[in-house]
């Protein structure tokens, strides 16, 4: 089963939804879905924080690259351009690119977080830097919905050594109607590449062992 929990869960409680193999697709729209996003504050550091949601993923030797597409920009009514999109990752992890799914075309692209980039699962997505325009962002919610369907960036990352790797933090610059934003997505994906396992060793706790792997590459702060 896939999990992601949000802010409200509290860091005591983080968990890191396992991927067991393949992909994982998540909800046509978001109902229901954790969204991990802060305030849009240009002048902040970009640094190490504690995950609000994320995933553990296991990729096989042959499939050394991965997506992370559940990072939902909200901005119902407003014209949208990406800018850039940075990540904070372990030193062996490359971020490799990034694309964009516009709000109507859910239904025929599920939004993964699993192997490939893009996933196979994205049939159909957009360059970074194209306009999204104000139709797109001014759909209406889908039934059961409260909100209207985001804006989905899909990050693209890359094992370059090793077999095990982290992600912790996104961070996407934008416009919004010609007003630039920055918004950062405290989301984290810890990667193994077979046939390493991806889960805790005989009688250590989950919890342990993930912070364990964030702390070892420097993407958790330093109090955690």
């Amino acid at each position: 089963m896939t999990q992601a929990d949000g802010p409200a869960a509290g860091a005591s409680h983080r968990r890191l939804a396992v991927v067991l193999a393949g992909v994982v697709a998540l909800a046509a729209c978001v109902g229901g879905i954790a969204v991990a996003r802060s305030g849009g504050n240009a002048t902040a550091e970009f640094v190490a924080a504690e995950p609000e949601a994320g995933y553990v993923m296991s990729l096989k030797k042959s499939e050394r690259t991965f997506t992370l597409s559940s990072i939902y920009i909200q901005r119902p009514g407003d014209e949208v351009r990406v800018l850039e999109v940075r990540a904070l990752t372990s030193p062996n992890i490359e971020f490799i690119g990034a694309v964009n799914v516009w709000p109507s075309e859910y239904r025929a692209t599920p939004l993964s977080v699993g192997p490939g980039y893009p996933a196979p699962e994205l049939k159909v997505h957009h360059p970074l830097q194209e306009a999204v325009p104000a139709a797109e962002t001014s759909l209406a919610p889908q039934p059961g919905v409260t909100s209207a369907p985001p804006l989905a960036v899909a990050a693209g990352f890359r094992v370059v050594s090793g077999d095990l790797g982290a992600v912790n933090g996104v961070r996407v610059v934008y416009t919004a109607n010609g007003k630039k934003v920055t918004e950062t997505f405290h989301e984290a994906v810890i990667v193994c590449v077979d046939p390493r396992p991806c889960d805790e060793p005989e009688g250590m706790d989950f919890n342990t062992w993930r912070d364990g792997v964030l702390n070892q590459f420097g993407l958790l702060p330093k109090e955690s």
